[in-house]
């Protein structure tokens, strides 16, 4: 049996996403380094299909499901005088589930503003 050691981080693989709840404005953050190379920042990144930002807000994610669903909704409309329950099928397999693919992240939001009130 061969045994392998633990993977080290690899500095080109690795991202960074900073969240800084702090009332300054101070931006500057100091960078990480792994093995002498620098760690790459970004203010955004798609993870398992949402997208989340530095600042947690919800605009990027909400604008780039808003653009899908309008492309599926011209085939939708395509689809007008046919059969009603192949318009049902196509919503609810094509559209609805892009509404709700990201469903169990928005529901944590409502519950975190309501127990900081």
């Amino acid at each position: 049996m061969v045994f392998h050691e633990q993977p080290h981080p690899h500095a080109t693989k690795t991202k960074e996403l900073t969240v800084d709840f702090r009332k300054s404005n101070s931006s500057r953050h100091f960078p990480i380094y792994i093995n002498g190379s620098e760690v790459e920042h970004f203010s955004t990144f798609k993870f398992l299909g949402v997208h989340i930002s530095e600042d947690l807000s919800w605009h990027l994610n909400t604008s780039t499901l808003v653009r899908k669903v309008q492309q599926r909704l011209y085939f939708l409309r395509r689809f007008l005088g046919r059969s009603p329950k192949i318009l049902s099928n196509f919503y609810h397999c094509i559209i609805e589930s892009i509404l709700t693919s990201s469903i169990m992240c928005g529901m944590a939001a409502p519950q975190c503003v309501k127990r900081n009130h």
